[in-house]
């Protein structure tokens, strides 16, 4: 397998990420992850009281409880930190890819050889993120 020159100068300096980690604590991450979640929606959904800001036509019915699911603010920010743009693109997809590369070290570590189907879904899913 031949790396990016990045990739290859800061597996050097630093070694190969231990990824069946991310295996290991699969369940920790998806508590942590839920946790965050919550907060987070939690303070953008009381945030979005203001009226200065800017409120989605869905996200802004009147019911509560389907408010805090659709989301009132249309693009909620911090600053120049789009919210949206975080949760819904890049970081959750290459989240997403990271964990099945997780998936396939661990099943190689523990069958000593990777499925055709684990080949297939990380193929697919990777050209997906890509």
């Amino acid at each position: 397998v031949t790396l990016p020159n990045g990739a290859t100068k800061s597996m050097l300096q630093f070694g190969m990420a231990p990824l069946g980690l991310l295996y290991d604590y699969h369940a920790e991450l998806a508590l942590a992850t839920i946790l965050l979640c919550v907060v987070l929606s939690a303070y953008l959904y009381l945030r979005s009281a203001d009226p200065a800001l800017l409120r989605a036509e869905g996200g802004d019915s009147g019911n509560a409880a389907y408010d805090f699911f659709m989301g009132r603010e249309l693009n909620p920010r911090w600053g120049s930190f789009d919210w949206k743009e975080f949760c819904e693109l890049r970081p959750g997809l290459i989240g997403w890819a990271l964990l099945n590369m997780a998936m396939v070290v661990k099943q190689q570590e523990k069958l000593g050889y990777v499925s055709g189907s684990m080949m297939l879904i990380n193929a697919f899913q990777g050209l997906y993120v890509w």
